[in-house]
């Protein structure tokens, strides 16, 4: 398989899910479109003007909580509707980051959990081509 192939299928097949609307997820969704062709997921609960101008992710809204499990049980379902895709999680703020700590045995069912300092050398993305 040549690496143009290899980078199509991974297009189809790898969704990352950059959890919090902060300029450090814009810069990784920026970084994954441009080294790899994938659109990124931004979750949050709120949006932000750089969502509407960003074209390397789309703006996923989450319900308003602080609750872990809440969080989680959103994540489970938005990740249900896409089916046959590796989704990975990677948690960018504070917030999200103890949301994933504490579910990690209900999420890691699903998701491959990513760390946003090392997303590009030991995650499935860096097998990448």
């Amino acid at each position: 398989m040549s690496d143009r192939q290899a980078r199509e299928n991974a297009r189809e097949y790898f969704v990352p899910y950059i959890l919090g609307n902060t300029p450090t997820s814009h810069r990784i969704s920026a970084r994954i479109f441009y080294k790899y062709g994938i659109v990124s997921l931004i979750c949050d609960e709120r949006s932000s003007p750089l969502c509407a101008l960003d074209l390397s992710c789309r703006y996923i809204k989450l319900s308003p909580s602080n609750e872990p499990r809440i969080i989680a049980e959103q994540l489970l379902s938005l990740c249900e509707q896409q089916q046959y895709t590796l989704p990975i999680m990677i948690p960018v703020s504070p917030k999200y980051q103890r949301a994933v700590e504490a579910e990690i045995s209900t999420l890691e069912h699903k998701f491959v959990i990513a760390d946003k300092d090392t997303l590009f050398s030991s995650s499935p993305l860096a097998d990448i081509p």
